[in-house]
């Protein structure tokens, strides 16, 4: 496991990557498909955005004692897990 200071680090050199990816991409590369199927490269790159907005909220809530889920998720551990729905479970 890495220290936080190497996390650090470590995502802010793949951010730098994604941003030079981002900058050498085409407009007419936005609408190509992606190797996520049924996603383009527009789709991928919109879905990275919004997770690393999703993420860092959360991690800052977490680190200001805020432990409750974001606004329109469900509690933690509200939604069964896949073995307590699956066929013979009781």
């Amino acid at each position: 496991m890495v220290s936080t200071s190497e996390g650090v680090r470590l995502i802010a050199a793949e951010t730098g990557r994604l941003k030079q990816y981002v900058n050498c991409t085409g407009s007419d590369e936005w609408a190509l498909n992606s190797p996520c199927e049924g996603w383009t490269v527009g789709d991928v790159i919109g879905h990275l955005g919004w997770a690393a907005d999703f993420f860092a909220d959360a991690i800052s809530n977490g680190r200001n004692g805020i432990t409750s889920p974001p606004k329109g998720l469900p509690e933690a551990g509200s939604i069964p897990s896949l073995e307590e729905n699956a066929p013979g479970s009781s």
